[in-house]
Formats: structure tokens, sequence, C-alpha cells
């Protein structure tokens, strides 16, 4: 009997647990030939002996299991020989460059490898292992190998063999496909094993999005065509609230019954978030991940809901691990994330390739991709148009993934560069576009500071502001979160009911007034908020009034007036301030400019979402269509791993820290990290006179510079500006 782990789980233990893992069989010859071999080397004296003692041997199995894998393959062609299932076998622990360079030691002699000739492999219990999975070799034949002429030369001719398939790594991705899917297989067999847990890959092959949708409502024409579609790339163009989300799910769904995943790529960790819940709906909530930085803080955060009663904290790692190594068959993820993850460098080795092979055929879903339609600004690092155009690129060609990209306003440019490269990659494209006549509304421009508006009139069921009625709720988005507070205490001292959102709140109270929001919104006057609305909360407000934006902005903030049961308008519901003095922070002047000029076309006219859909367009062209490279880039090879997630920064209060440190058990560490994380800009981190420190290997961030109160917000001291934090 041959020992795989030290807690005394067998060879053929493990390697059924990676076939069960993999979802493979002898069908499936190369990948199932990879599994059975992976772990052979362990079949030695000593191995077993370290295993039994419970002792670390430096002695590299995977070596002597290619070594194996090699000779019965290739030199006695026992079994089919295939130079991917070797390169899977001899580097599922290690890159290949180190293993390399144990090769050219042990060819060359060098004594500390000596022990890869000494040791003496079980040629008797190997051969009965892999009988047992239909290779059929003798005792006699495995025990040449213990021969070490032969094995040298064995040897040398397997470096050799590294050597040639370091050549063709660049080229031919299946190596790393068929690499994944064996550390996969491998990792989630060992973690299951340690962590004594059974983990389910896929759960969901009955599942029926389009039974349980047509159940709800009518379907729009455009969800029943993506529901239909079979082409590769799906470009859709839909107006906010129209139920694009269900589109993708509907497109989705024969895949994932055919086990393939769904990769739902949001720009934004709060839209991540609430997106989880929504497909909550539709799909059992362990059949869906969510990955990005610190995530184990927002499981803690849905295992507090829940009311779960095992330890918050190992759960919550538990359910990161299997975020990190895309278990489930759903995964909402940053667009930075999964950039960052499929890269192939040192740093990402392992899991890179480990990605690779799960997004493999995969259906991968592009969501407000708009917010990525900018040019590249000089020694920027954030993720921007050529950037996404060259993760596309990389995607279509590498991984067979189906890619859907969707937006209320796609620029012409996009959909052009799109089809441009699935024509050059010979892949079929369907353009939907979900058209929307209903003039939902009506704005008026008002040419002064959004913080000088002037409440003349309050009634029952309307307020009067700059001469204009407006019927309440009414919604307040402002650029900056100074502007906001300003504006929320003019509010409240004319004695009407508001309330305060913006990214500078702990992270408890955010939520608190995020679900207040949500749930009692009609009861409301006023909700006075900053541009976090346009992504973060599914809301309907009667008015709104806003500052200018680029129009892409601008449209997704109309999109909570009039949205929940929509109506015709003919009278004024939305009011944009536009300031000729202020520059706009935190967007480009030019942008705003030209969104202005736009907006003065149409300005005092009922619009449709179609309307809507043709000003932006007009500002794509206008701003970014002519400054962005004519010709497209997809030259992903020199781009990867230079792209920053984020500008913001999670710190804490200088309060909060000290009592923190009263109680430093990790479990309680993380519970009070995430209650008590407060969003800022790197760009103010000296301003509000931060400093970093370190609690169990954790770095937190502390701000002293302040003032804060659960109403308002996180406010610096009067002499430091900051305008400009969102």
């Amino acid at each position: 009997m041959i020992i795989a782990k030290s807690s005394g789980e067998t060879l053929t233990e493990h390697t059924n647990n990676l076939i069960k893992i993999s979802n493979t069989n002898e069908n499936n010859r190369i990948e199932y030939i990879a599994i059975i071999f992976h772990d052979t080397g362990k079949a030695t004296e000593i191995f077993q002996k370290a295993l039994k003692n419970n002792k670390i041997v430096d002695f590299r199995h995977e070596i002597i299991s290619a070594l194996i894998y090699y000779y019965i393959s290739k030199t006695k062609q026992t079994t089919i020989y295939d130079k991917r299932a070797l390169y899977a076998i001899i580097t599922h622990h290690k890159h290949i460059n180190t293993i390399k360079h144990i090769m050219e030691k042990i060819v060359n002699g060098t004594p500390d490898t000596n022990i890869y000739y000494e040791t003496k492999i079980l040629s008797k219990e190997l051969s009965k292992f892999l009988n047992n999975y239909n290779i059929n070799v003798n005792e006699k034949v495995l025990n040449e190998l213990n021969n070490e002429d032969t094995r040298y030369e064995i040897f040398y001719e397997l470096l050799n063999e590294i050597a040639q398939i370091e050549k063709e790594l660049k080229k031919d991705i299946s190596y790393r496909i068929l690499r994944g899917k064996l550390m996969f297989s491998d990792h989630i067999a060992s973690y299951s094993s340690t962590k004594n847990i059974e983990i389910k890959t896929h759960n969901i092959s009955n599942i029926s999005i389009y039974d349980k949708l047509s159940r709800k409502w009518k379907l729009y024409k455009f969800q029943e065509e993506m529901y239909n579609s079979q082409e590769r790339v799906i470009i859709l163009e839909a107006s906010t609230g129209s139920g694009k989300t269900e589109g993708a799910l509907l497109y989705s769904e024969k895949y994932l019954k055919n086990n393939e995943k769904l990769v739902y790529i949001i720009s934004n960790k709060a839209s991540l978030n609430a997106q989880y819940y929504r497909l909550s709906e539709y799909f059992d909530r362990e059949n869906i991940s969510l990955l990005y930085s610190n995530v184990v803080q927002t499981y803690l955060e849905i295992l507090k809901e829940e009311n779960n009663n095992s330890n918050l904290y190992e759960y919550a790692k538990h359910l990161t691990k299997l975020s990190q190594y895309f278990v489930k068959p759903i995964i909402l993820t940053t667009i930075y994330s999964l950039f960052k993850l499929i890269y192939k460098d040192k740093s990402y080795d392992k899991i890179s390739d480990i990605i690779l092979s799960q997004i493999y055929n995969s259906v991968i879903v592009f969501d407000e991709v708009q917010i990525h339609y900018e040019k590249k600004r000089e020694k920027s690092n954030r993720f921007e148009y050529e950037d996404l155009i060259k993760l596309i690129c990389f995607l279509l060609e590498n991984t067979n993934a189906k890619i859907v990209i969707m937006s209320a306003t796609l620029s012409n440019k996009l959909i052009k560069d799109i089809k441009q490269i699935a024509k050059t990659h010979n892949i079929n494209i369907k353009i939907i576009t979900y058209t929307n006549n209903i003039k939902l509304h009506k704005y008026k421009i008002i040419n002064k500071n959004i913080t000088e508006l002037e409440i003349n009139e309050v009634n029952n069921d309307y307020i009067v502001i700059d001469n204009t009625k407006l019927k309440k709720p009414i919604l307040i988005v402002t650029n900056t979160v100074n502007k906001a507070i300003k504006i929320y205490k003019k509010i409240k001292n004319k004695g009407l009911k508001t309330i305060l959102l913006h990214s500078r709140f702990k992270l408890k109270d955010r939520k608190t007034k995020e679900k207040e929001i949500i749930n009692n919104f009609n009861n409301y006057d006023v909700i006075v908020t900053t541009q976090i609305v346009e992504v973060s909360v599914d809301i309907s407000a009667n008015s709104m009034l806003t500052e200018t934006a680029p129009l892409s902005s601008l449209i997704q903030r109309f999109g909570r007036v009039n949205r929940h049961n929509p109506k015709e308008v003919t009278s004024t519901n939305i009011l944009i301030y536009n300031d000729p003095k202020d520059y706009h922070p935190p967007y480009r002047k030019n942008e705003c400019a030209e969104s202005y000029e736009i907006l003065k076309e149409y300005e005092n006219q009922s619009i449709s979402k179609d309307i809507e859909r043709d000003m932006t367009k007009k500002y794509y062209e206008k701003t970014l269509d002519n400054i962005l490279p004519k010709s497209i880039n997809c030259d992903y090879n020199n781009l990867f791993g230079k792209v920053v997630e984020t500008e913001t920064i999670q710190v804490i209060t200088q309060e909060d820290y000290e009592k923190i440190i009263e109680n430093i058990s990790d479990e309680y560490l993380y519970i009070k990290l995430i209650e008590n994380q407060i969003s800022i800009y790197y760009y103010y981190y000296d301003k509000f006179d931060c400093y970093t420190t370190n609690i169990k290997n954790y770095n937190i961030h502390v701000v002293r510079n302040y003032t804060y109160d659960n109403e308002i917000g996180l406010q610096i001291s009067e002499n430091n500006y900051t305008n400009e934090i969102i």
C-alpha cells in the first residue's frame, strides 16, 4: 500500500479524489493520465519512510513521477505519451525554472542530488496501483528504473524534453490549461482532506433561469434573444433597470448546465456585493463566490447577516479559499482581480494556471463596461480602455470563453473594435439592442454651484427648488463628499426629513444607511449622496438634483429616477447644476464641458432611454473616440501586472484602533476591521495624518486628523482642503 499523505491517506484514495473533483475519466485520456501519474514519485522508499515518520525530506517527488511516466509511456510505450501531461506532472508543485535547475544538478551529478539515484522505486506496489487504472505495467519494467545507469539515461532525456517544452510554452497555452486542471484537483483534494470536508465543485446542472423568470414576468424580446443565442460573443446594449443581468443569466444557462462556469465581472466591490444578493434570488448561495482583495471581510459580513453559528473567521477563510480557486460555478469578481490572476509570472504562477483552467470554456460577462472607457493617463495604472481590449483579446485567443459585453450605452468605437477582434479570430458575434421609447426624464440646467441651491417652497408631496416644482422623494447627487455634507446640512436645517450617504462612512454605518434607504426610501423628503449611488444602490426617486459630470455617469444617475414602475413625464424631474467656475473634480474638465454642450441640445425636452443613449454616443465621439488608438493593439504580453485595483485605501480611526488592540484575537480583529473601515483616496493619506501599523501580520491604516459621527461620516480638520474626495 502506497501512502500519499502523512495523515495516512493512500495514493489510491488521493487519486480517486482527484478524478472525482476533476469530473474526468479514461475518455479524457490526457488529463486522466496526468492525474494517475502525478504522485507516483511518492512510491519510493525514502518518501514512504518520511511520510510514515511525519518527517520532511528534501526530495521533489514530482521529478520521479515524471521519470516514471516518461519511461513507461515514451520509452516502453505502455500508455499514451503527451508532453502536456509530462509538463503538468513535473510542475504541479514548482515552477518549470525551479524543476529545470534541479534536473540540471541531477544530470551533472551534484552530490546533494544523489538521493534521486539512490532511492528505490517500489515497483511491486506501483505496478499494482497502475494496473488498477488500466495502465498495465509489470513489476519488471518498473524495476528497470532502479538501475542507476538507466535512471541517468532517462533523466538526461527528460531534461532535454523539458527544454523543448519550455520553448513551446509561450506559443501553446494548452500546457498551462492541463497543468492548471491537475493543480486545481490536487489542491482541492488535499485541502478537502486536511479540513475533513467534502467540497462540491458544481451543483446547478438542473437549474432553469428561464422557467424562474417566465413565472415572474413576461420576458423582454432581448432576453428571449439572449436565451436562444449560440454566438460566442454577445454585445448587449440595454437601458439601466431593463434586466441586462437576467439576460446574461439566460444566455449562460445552457453552459452552466454543461458544467461550464459563469464569471461575472463588475468594476467595483459595492456593485459586486449587491449583485451577490441579486443572484441569490436565482441560485443557492453555496454556488456563488465573490473574489477581490480582502473578500474575507465581506464573507464575514455575510456570515454575520446569516447568523451562521460556525467559527465565523475560519469559515470566512474557507469561503475565500474556494473563491481563490474558482471552485464554485458562479464567480463574481472585479476586472482587476481576473486580470491579475490569469497573468503568468513568478508571483502568480500556480494560481494563474489554475484560474486559466477553470475559466476555459466559461462564460465571462463584462457588466457596465463603459466605466473603463477612458484613455490611458500618463503614469496611470488604472484599468482603462486599451487594457480592456487586450484582456478580451487574451480571453478569446486562449480560453475558448464565451464573452458577454453589456452596458446601458456602448461607444461606437468599442462595438467596432470588438467586431474586428471577433472577425480576426473567426468568431461569431451578435449585437443586441433593447429600445425603450418611454420618455422618463426631463431636465433643466441651473448655472450655479449645487451647494447654492435655493429651497423656495415645501409641500407634503413636492418641494420647489430654484423655482422648479419637484416631486418627493428627491435624490441629490454631488461629485464630492464635502459638497454632499454641505447640502445635507442645508436640507436638514430646513426641517426636511433627509439622510446622507457617501463613501467616507464606516462600513457598518454605510450598510445601515444603504438598507435604510432601500427599505424606507419613500419615507424621506430628500436623499443626499455622491456618485456611489450610480452603481451600489437600487432605488427609484421621483426627482433628482445633480452636478454636471461626464454623460456616461449622468445617464447612470438618470437611471435612479423614475426607475421602478416608470411613467411618461411632461414636467421637469431633474435639475443639472453647472458651475462655470467649478472644474468638476474628480472628472476631467473637458469631459464635463463636452457633456454640458450636449445637455444644452436636449434641455427642457422629455427624453427616452434611446435618446439618452444617442446623447452618450455623441459624448463618446467628442471626447474619446477620436483620441483613443485607431488600431487595435492585442499585445497583452507586456501589459499584465501593471494595473492597480483601486485608488482608495481602507482606514480606521485612532479611537477604533485603540479599542481593537485591547482584544486582538483573529476573529475579533477581522470583524472589527470590517465594521469600522472607511474608504479614502490614497492621495489624501497625508491630509488625514494617517500612519500604517501591523497587527498579527495585517497592515492597518490609522487616521488621526479627523472628526467622525455616523450621521455625517469622516471629516478632515477645516485647514485641510479635501474637496476632491468622492
